[in-house]
């Protein structure tokens, strides 16, 4: 069968091309290098996600179509990037602090969990063992720790910036 009769691979376009352009077109809210780590930090979070809990010996999940990596799993992992740093920078712009930060993380875990749910029912995972249940608590994990990043690396960019 053609891949492009399959309904993951038009989701992972579509998110892709949308997660790109939106982020794109975003008027610049923090510098480049910040911008840029987040991204790599979103992508190393998730694809050692994908290669501890998806593989041997856990292997509870599966990614579009098998077990074996194939481009439709690059182009799956390519769409983590401007995703995170779309969460990073609504964080950022919105002035998220305090108690609004809990709520903040709850609310994006329950919008990752959707849309993960979502992708699933293109066929992008397919859970062996795994349940959207631990991947709510995943989100919150997760982003935490980005939002942890992004302070640490804004903190640190300032501080370096005011000794020039």
């Amino acid at each position: 069968m053609n891949a492009l009769n399959h309904a993951y691979v038009w989701f992972n376009v579509v998110t892709l091309l949308a997660a790109y352009g939106l982020a794109l077109r975003l008027p610049r809210a923090m510098p480049g290098s910040i911008a840029a780590l987040v991204m790599i930090f979103s992508l190393t979070a998730a694809k050692g996600l994908d290669d501890t809990i998806g593989m041997k010996p856990y292997d509870w999940y599966d990614i579009n179509v098998s077990s074996s990596i194939d481009f439709w799993d690059l182009v799956t992992w390519m769409i983590y990037p401007p995703v995170g740093y779309l969460f990073v920078y609504l964080f950022h712009v919105c002035r998220i602090r305090g108690l609004s930060i809990p709520v903040f993380l709850l609310l994006s875990a329950l919008i990752g969990t959707g849309f993960e749910w979502l992708a699933t029912v293109c066929g992008v995972f397919h859970y062996k063992g795994w349940s959207l249940r631990y991947s709510f608590l995943m989100y919150l994990v997760v982003q935490a720790a980005t939002l942890a990043f992004f302070v640490v690396l804004k903190r640190q960019y300032h501080r370096t910036k005011a000794m020039r």
